[in-house]
């Protein structure tokens, strides 16, 4: 298992955990913990999806560079996959808690 699957499995959980802390704060029943999850859940594969192709793209074209400019060009991807696995917790807390103040 490589640091990208890993980075990739936190991009999954990360909009799942935001929305398990906005039905917390919104003090939801279980059915708003259910919405929450299924709703951190979706988002979470699609970042964890959009991830994924980034990485096999952009990866496929750093290959073709020397290996100095490659482990330059690797660790900007992988500041990129750190700031993106903070936008995907926000993106999954402030959609579930849209979500769950027009439901609850």
């Amino acid at each position: 298992m490589t640091l990208w699957h890993l980075l990739e499995g936190v991009c999954f959980v990360a909009p799942i955990s935001g929305a398990i802390a906005s039905s917390s704060l919104a003090r939801a029943g279980f059915g708003g913990y259910a919405l929450a999850i299924a709703i951190g859940v979706a988002l979470g594969i699609g970042c964890a999806w959009t991830m994924f192709g980034a990485g096999r793209s952009i990866g496929a074209r750093i290959k073709e560079q020397p290996v100095s400019v490659q482990e330059r060009y690797f660790r900007i991807l992988y500041f990129a996959a750190i700031l993106w696995i903070v936008l995907a917790l926000f993106i999954g807390h402030w959609v579930s808690a849209a979500v769950l103040s027009l439901v609850v």
